[in-house]
């Protein structure tokens, strides 16, 4: 049997709740609705439904090749 590396009195709700440490300026954000859930596109899936763009948002589903950098409200 393996031993978790996940301590077990982690609490990953409260984890998903705290402000990220990376500076605003330096997270990458969707072109369209400006969100931090972003995901690049390791490959090209062989289905009809491709959508061009190395980037794909995990909340609009925007399809982009670049990320935008930054706070947006500043």
């Amino acid at each position: 049997m393996t031993e978790s590396i996940i301590p077990d009195d982690f609490d990953l709700e409260k984890a998903r709740a705290k402000r990220s440490s990376t500076p605003d300026e330096k997270r990458k954000r969707c072109p369209e609705c400006h969100n931090t859930s972003i995901i690049r596109k390791t490959s090209k899936p062989s289905t009809d439904r491709y959508e061009e763009g190395d980037w794909r948002c995990d909340i609009c589903c925007a399809h982009f090749d670049e990320p935008l950098r930054g706070d947006p409200g500043a």
